[in-house]
C-alpha cells in the first residue's frame, strides 16, 4: 500500500466519494473522471496490482471489468484502455489509488 498522509487520504476519499455521488445524482449523465495525477497513476505495476486487473478498467474495443480473466487473449491485449474514474488513455499495466481487483 502506499504511503500518503492522512489528510491526503481523507481528500482522496472525499474525491471519490464525490464522483459516486455526482453520479448518482445525475441519472444517466457520466461522471467527471479524476486526472491523472489526482489519481496517482503510473505506467507500471504496483506490487502485481495493475489496471487490466481492476474491475474500472475498459479494454480497448471492450467492456470494464473484463481485465485479463474476463477478456480474450489476443494481440490487442496489451493496447491501451481507458478507465471509468480516471481521464486519459490507460496502459494495462499502470496503477493507480483507485485500483480495485476484479471478483472472482
Amino acid at each position: 500500500m502506499p504511503n500518503f498522509s492522512r489528510r491526503a487520504w481523507l481528500g482522496r476519499l472525499a474525491a471519490l466519494a464525490g464522483m459516486a455521488g455526482l453520479s448518482l445524482r445525475r441519472a444517466g449523465a457520466t461522471a467527471p473522471k479524476a486526472t491523472k495525477q489526482a489519481a496517482r497513476y503510473q505506467d507500471r505495476p504496483n506490487n502485481g496490482r495493475m489496471c487490466r486487473m481492476c474491475k474500472y478498467f475498459i479494454a480497448a474495443g471492450g467492456t470494464a471489468g473484463a481485465g485479463m480473466m474476463g477478456g480474450t487473449m489476443g494481440p490487442g491485449m496489451m493496447q491501451a484502455g481507458s478507465c471509468q474514474l480516471v481521464q486519459g488513455g490507460i496502459s494495462p499495466m499502470g496503477y493507480c489509488d483507485f485500483y480495485a481487483p476484479l471478483s472472482g
